[in-house]
């Protein structure tokens, strides 16, 4: 489903896929809206793909949910992100509590979670219900002189005001 188009049932079955184009180009660390939420969604997947390499400035990436002029949740805490080449990958792979893994593309990679006791369950996630936007954005540290990361998302609506829009 595009942004343009209208939320699906809730329970809806069909998995839903947007993707933001996020860049550096200086001016210092700071915070980048990424998606819009509406409604509640359940978080399938949400990961980065590195498509110009970050400067070595680019740091301490991580995501949350934040509600214009309120206060975040985490929802995946800092991992070192100076110097990710082209083609590396950010990925959400367990709990809030936990940071983004990096995978480098300076070799082959697999990502996914090695712990056979700690089951993947996708995060339900709402907006503030009093109409306050609400979106997921990346936070980073350091003057970012320079990269690229395409972030992408998958998401099933759980609601029948669910939708994700790319900002």
């Amino acid at each position: 489903m595009s942004h343009g188009e209208l939320p699906g049932s809730p329970g809806d079955l069909h998995h839903h896929h947007e993707e933001k184009l996020q860049t550096f180009a200086g001016g210092g660390g700071s915070s980048d809206n990424l998606f819009q939420i509406k409604g509640v969604i359940e978080l399938l997947h949400i990961y980065g793909i590195v498509e110009t390499n970050l400067s070595a400035d680019v740091d301490n990436l991580s995501l949350d949910v934040f509600p214009t002029g309120g206060a975040l949740v985490a929802l995946a805490t800092l991992v070192d992100s100076a110097s990710a080449p082209a083609g590396s990958l950010f990925v959400k792979m367990t709990d809030a509590t936990n940071a983004l893994v990096l995978r480098s593309s300076v070799v082959p990679y697999i990502a996914e979670n090695t712990n056979w006791r700690e089951p993947f369950v996708s995060p339900i996630i709402g907006a503030q219900g009093d109409g306050t936007d609400t979106f997921i954005r990346a936070t980073y540290s350091g003057v970012a002189t320079s990269g690229a990361i395409t972030w992408v998302i998958e998401y099933a609506t759980v609601n029948e005001t669910g939708l994700v829009i790319p900002i």
